[in-house]
Parts: structure tokens; sequence; C-alpha cells
């Protein structure tokens, strides 16, 4: 074994561990070669001595019964064939639960879609396979044309796989939340047995274009008047016969520089010279 100095000394105790903790695998492939012989073998692991090794088998050794045939050459090493560049793409699709025999005039509360989507989220983590791997299960908005009969809730779904799997993903996914709708069903009526008691779930596709901010569902009247909007003051124009005079800025006054009068130099008087 190769490694650091300082783990060497302890190189074999880690061998013999290894190799004890799968000595029931090397019993076992020792039974699949012969049973026979070796149904009721036990194994164990020991150190020896290198100095106790000797060339000479203590065992009669036979003759060959032909002449060994000549050692082949040893073969060039084939170089490694690169792996193929697998291609990963992140792909959104469009599926919409729809929900059946609900009361007339249900509106889906907040609580009960949000049950939805983690359903549909955790079933997709346990079953998505062929490499595709779930990011977002997102609320997708409301449809222009609605459910019908049925209360309908558009999910945006995102996957991220290989590509040459991603023009399959939707049916995948169409499959897995179809054949495991009685269990968000029963989540549903363990949520409001009254509501949801009768409820019948299907699978459908739609367009992310028909998806509108606006809501269909019709909005509840409120139980008191809205407070009348204050109305604002209207700003005064201007008389064109009296017109306000703007104030204007007072001038600063700039000091006025004093002029600097001269000392009147005094000539010297010459004395005479005696």
């Amino acid at each position: 074994v190769r490694g650091p100095a300082d783990i060497s000394d302890f190189a074999l105790i880690y061998v013999v561990e290894a190799v004890q903790d799968r000595i029931q695998d090397l019993a076992n492939e020792l039974r699949y070669l012969d049973f026979e012989t070796f149904k009721d073998v036990g194994i164990s692991a020991e150190t020896y001595n290198f100095d106790d090794i000797t060339q000479e088998t203590n065992r009669p050794t036979r003759r060959p019964s032909r002449r060994p045939s000549r050692r082949p050459s040893q073969m060039p090493t084939p170089r490694p064939t690169p792996k193929p560049v697998v291609n990963i793409v992140t792909t959104f699709h469009a599926l919409q639960l729809l929900f059946k025999n609900l009361p007339p005039g249900y509106t889906l509360t907040v609580a009960a879609r949000a049950l939805i989507i983690r359903s549909v989220k955790e079933l997709l983590e346990d079953n998505l396979d062929n490499g595709m791997e779930l990011v977002e299960v997102s609320f997708g908005g409301y449809l222009i044309s609605g459910g019908g009969n049925a209360v309908s809730v558009p999910l945006r779904i995102t996957v991220r796989g290989p590509a040459d799997i991603s023009d399959f993903a939707l049916s995948y996914i169409w499959e897995i939340v179809q054949n495991n709708a009685r269990d968000i069903v029963n989540k549903l009526k363990s949520l409001d047995q009254k509501t949801f008691k009768d409820v019948d779930m299907t699978t459908d596709t739609y367009d992310f274009n028909d998806i509108t901010e606006e809501t269909n569902q019709p909005t509840r009247r409120p139980s008191q008047r809205p407070s009348r909007r204050p109305t604002p003051r209207p700003t005064p124009k201007p008389s064109s016969k009296s017109p306000s005079r703007r104030p204007s800025r007072r001038p600063s006054v700039r000091p006025t520089r004093r002029p600097i009068s001269r000392r009147p130099s005094v000539k010297p008087t010459r004395r005479p010279i005696s």
C-alpha cells in the first residue's frame, strides 16, 4: 500500500480489519465455486513473517502433461475511450389538476391549494427516474377559460435532466400524478371531510399562454361601505387683472469700499553744515 508516512505504521491493522469485515463474502464466493467442498468452510485472517517464507512447497508438484505454452507478449494498454458528454437541460411543464363533485360555488382555499402542491412535489421527488431531477412545483396562475364544472389547479413543474429524455418528461409527470390521484384526494379529505367527501381528481395539460394574472372566481362584496375618497382642493388660478406679485429676493447690500487716505509724508529738514 502507499500512503502518508505517519499512517503507514497502522496500515496492517486497517488491512486486517477490512479483510475480516468481508470474510463472509469470500466464503460465499468459495461455496459458489464448489459448494460440496466449501459448504462448512471457516475463514480467519492472521499475520505472518516474511522470513518464514520459502520458495519450495511441501506438497508434491505434478508433472505437466504437456509442454507449457509460450508466455504471450504483453499487449499494449488500450487508451480509455472518453465517456460521452451528457447534455443536461432544465425544462418547464404545464400540468393542471381538475377536481370534480365539489359543492356548488366552492372556491379553493389557500390551505387546500398548498396541500395539493406539496403532495405533487413529494410524489415527483419519490418517483421521478431516468436521470430526471425535480427542481420546483409552483402554482401556475389562473386559466382564462377556467376549469368548466371542475375546480382547476394549474401547476408549473420544473425538472432538470438529459436533453434526450426531456421531451418525454411531461408524460412521466402526468403518469406519476394520475396513478397517485387517490393519495392526493385522501389528503384533501383529511383536511376537510365535508367538502371533499365525493371529490374526484383527473389530470390534464394546459398552455402557458392561457394563464392570466386575474382570477375568474367571483369576488365577495365588502360588508362595509368604502370610505369616500377625499377630493383635492382646487388650486386658485392667478387673476389676469391683479396678478399677485411674486416676492422678489431682497438684494444683499454690497459693502462700499472705504477710501484709504494717504498719510502725508514729512520731508526731513536739512541741517546747515558748519
